[in-house]
């Protein structure tokens, strides 16, 4: 039994690895993290990261030079012996976004689980989290304030999320990927359960499951990770975004977000799903074409991180690293 989750940083993946890990835990299939029997595990255990237990993750790269193991942003390492991690890595967690190697690494586990969460609340989230005082110390940006970063990277983040997004997507019914939104999860978190369950082929009683969910609540985890959880509710984007970034998101993520049944107004509140028919492959393929950055694009980010740098008379580690699972 090994099973691989799926998620753009920031989408609520460590509320899926705990979902996940306690179907293990509670079924009896749990055994330790591939990561727990290496030998730096025992350092590592006592670093300071982000989470207290993310030392224990396996967390992998997927890229096309090759599948890298990696604690965080402090230890990356190349698989050398895929065989041997995957007998041993029962539960695999990735934000790699799709390569050439991504399909034959995804064939090689029994259960594959995708969380996607709404890409203006991902930014958000992200923004937030570049000024964490973990990250200030290991991971700066050249911003003071949440709202900077946002200004300053929005586009490129609602761009990352479609090209994260789509290829998945496109692949969900050959490789038998199950989607969970987390705006659902957070509606409903003991239906989107059972609905894990049956895809997981796993059983656990009412009293398992119900503990389980009580286990994994948002504010229970957030008394844990203070400095990893911030708010983890859905929806913020219509308080923070201005109407000019509500604008751009309709512009490049209306059409992915459309297939999948977000709320592109202010005014529209509805939960996303994944309605037959809805994810074909053209419509998909031109969700990903609309937010592909021309040259025109890519020139006016770059001057303006350049402008920002030299005008702020700051400086900091690249703006777009992401160097802690979330």
């Amino acid at each position: 039994m090994n099973w691989i989750q799926i998620g753009m940083a920031k989408s609520g993946n460590s509320w899926l690895y705990r979902l996940l890990r306690g179907i293990l835990e509670r079924s009896g299939h749990w055994e330790g993290s591939w990561v727990q029997r290496q030998p730096l595990f025992e350092e590592a255990r006592d670093w300071e990261l982000s989470q207290a237990d993310q030392a224990e993750h396996d967390v992998v790269d997927i890229t096309p030079e090759g599948i890298f193991w990696r604690i965080a942003s402090r230890v990356r390492e190349p698989v050398e012996d895929v065989d041997a991690y995957l007998r041993r890595a029962r539960l695999v967690w990735t934000h790699s976004p799709w390569c050439e190697r991504t399909r034959s690494f995804l064939g090689r586990f029994e259960k594959k689980v995708y969380l996607c969460r709404d890409p203006r609340d991902v930014a958000i989230s992200t923004a937030h989290f570049t000024q964490t005082p973990y990250m200030r110390e290991h991971y700066p940006v050249p911003c003071e304030s949440a709202e900077e970063w946002l200004d300053l990277n929005f586009e490129q983040a609602l761009r990352d999320w479609v090209l994260h997004v789509g290829p998945y997507l496109r692949q969900r019914r050959e490789l038998d990927i199950h989607w969970l939104f987390y705006e659902r999860m957070k509606a409903d978190i003991a239906g989107e359960l059972r609905g894990l369950l049956d895809y997981l082929e796993v059983d656990l009683d009412r009293g398992q499951q119900q503990d389980l969910i009580e286990s994994t609540r948002f504010e229970r985890m957030r008394r844990d990770q203070p400095g990893h959880l911030r708010e983890g509710r859905g929806g913020q984007w219509r308080e923070v975004l201005d109407d000019r970034q509500a604008g751009k998101a309709r512009e490049i993520a209306g059409p992915m977000m459309r297939l999948m049944g977000y709320p592109v107004e202010r005014s529209r509140e509805t939960l996303p799903a994944l309605a037959d028919g809805k994810d074909r492959e053209e419509a998909i393929r031109q969700a990903i074409r609309t937010a592909r950055p021309g040259i025109g694009d890519i020139l006016r980010r770059k001057t303006r991180h350049t402008l920002h740098r030299l005008f702020s008379g700051r400086s900091g580690g690249p703006a777009d690293q992401q160097g802690e699972d979330a």
